[in-house]
Parts: C-alpha cells; sequence; structure tokens
C-alpha cells in the first residue's frame, strides 16, 4: 500500500509541474506583450558529465524604447536560433525586463511532464483496484 502511495505522489507532482506550467505559459500568452527579439549568443553547459551539451540563447529586446537582455529558461541540444537572428518573445507589461521565449519547446516541454506524471498516476490506481479487489498480493 505504501508503494502505491509513492507512484501516487511521484506521479501526481510531475503531473502538477506540467499542468502548472502548461497554464502559466496560456496566462502569459493572453497577458503579456509579444516581442520580437535579436539572439546575441549562447550560453553552452552541461548537467552533468554524462549528459549532452546544452545551448541556451541569450537575446536582446526593445520595449518603450529601452533595451533589455534575457536568456533563455531552457536549453536544447541544437542551436535552435542563429547569433543575429529573431526570437519570439513573451513580455511582462508590469516588469519589462521579464520576458521569457514562446516557443514550440516549451509547449512540448509542458505536455511531456504532464504526461510523465499521468502515467505512473494511472498505474497506481490500476495497483490500488488490484490490491482492494483481492486479485493483488497485499
Amino acid at each position: 500500500m505504501l508503494l502505491i502511495l509513492l507512484i501516487e505522489f511521484v506521479g501526481g507532482f510531475f503531473a502538477w509541474l506540467g499542468l502548472r506550467s502548461l497554464l502559466t505559459t496560456r496566462v502569459r500568452r493572453r497577458t503579456w506583450l509579444p516581442v520580437e527579439g535579436l539572439v546575441t549568443g549562447f550560453r553552452k553547459y552541461r548537467a552533468s558529465e554524462t549528459a549532452r551539451t546544452l545551448y541556451r540563447p541569450y537575446y536582446r529586446y526593445f520595449v518603450e524604447g529601452k533595451k533589455h537582455l534575457g536568456v533563455s529558461d531552457t536549453g536544447s541540444c541544437f542551436k535552435r536560433y542563429r547569433v543575429r537572428g529573431p526570437i519570439r518573445l513573451l513580455v511582462n507589461p508590469k516588469s519589462p525586463g521579464e520576458s521569457t521565449v514562446l516557443d514550440f519547446g516549451t509547449w512540448v516541454f509542458s505536455w511531456g511532464i504532464f504526461l510523465v506524471g499521468l502515467f505512473p498516476m494511472a498505474f497506481g490506481v490500476w495497483l490500488a483496484i488490484e490490491l482492494f479487489t483481492g486479485k493483488g498480493t497485499p
């Protein structure tokens, strides 16, 4: 029974993270300003010794005549953007220095984390049903 609760907790945590990210992105798309920025470079980093190298784009953008700088929250294994190329951003109108990259990867990542959480939750429910109906071993 403790194993089922652990599985449900872990699955619920990941589903909650994904759902929160999806809702945050949706709210930002409705309330933040769409702005086109310019990629100025990349930050190269590794999560661990065995991980691949990831690239996070640095960018600059202008809001109300003021220049702002930013770096993407997420990285990719390949450089999706060109230096001196355009990048789509969402900018907080109340705090123009706060921005986020608007791309397909953010949406895919959010849905991926959400679905990764749903699978263990469904498995935990199945185990609980099996246990309580007497078909599984206690």
